[in-house]
């Protein structure tokens, strides 16, 4: 249910921008030490599908935005002309390992991710992360905007995702879905 409810936010979120099968929005609680995925929208329905909840807080530009007081953007390099490029960029850029780098399953070319504070807390909750298999999609100013205007309801969100923690705890997975 609350998974379903992030979800339907982020997708009323980016309703305006143009949204294709190619880009996607992640929002991520920050929960003892790890990154738990809150809440995703693509209008491709394969790419809403998670295969990890669970991320290390100091891996990919989710741990590069949490632990930067700025919106942490770039670009990679395109994967299907050489992959190996792709993953020492993704190593140097996001300190991914060569591993997890590999087996990324959407390899983004264009990532953008900031770190949501709430305002009721005055402390940081969690990341939104938005990502395209295109090198030029997103505007970092305009996400700025975006997201400023929606982030004390994503922030309220991601604290009662952090309620599930419980589930995740030395598992990869809630609930027995991975």
């Amino acid at each position: 249910m609350l998974w379903d409810n992030t979800s339907q936010y982020l997708r009323r979120c980016v309703r305006n921008m143009n949204f294709t099968a190619q880009e996607r929005i992640s929002v991520y609680a920050h929960v003892d030490g790890w990154f738990i995925l809150a809440g995703r929208f693509s209008p491709d329905p394969q790419r809403n599908d998670p295969r990890r909840r669970k991320f290390p807080f100091n891996e990919g530009c989710i741990g590069k935005a949490w632990n930067s007081p700025e919106a942490c953007h770039g670009t990679l390099p395109n994967p299907d002309k050489n992959l190996s490029h792709y993953v020492k960029m993704s190593q140097r850029r996001f300190d991914l390992p060569e591993s997890v780098a590999r087996d990324i399953r959407m390899k983004s070319r264009q990532y953008y991710a900031r770190a949501l504070q709430s305002d009721k807390t005055g402390t940081r909750v969690g990341v939104i992360v938005l990502e395209s298999l295109s090198n030029s999609c997103f505007n970092s100013q305009e996400l700025n905007t975006l997201i400023s205007g929606k982030e004390e309801h994503l922030a309220s969100l991601v604290m009662s995702s952090a309620g599930v923690s419980i589930f995740l705890r030395g598992s990869n997975s809630i609930g027995g879905i991975t």
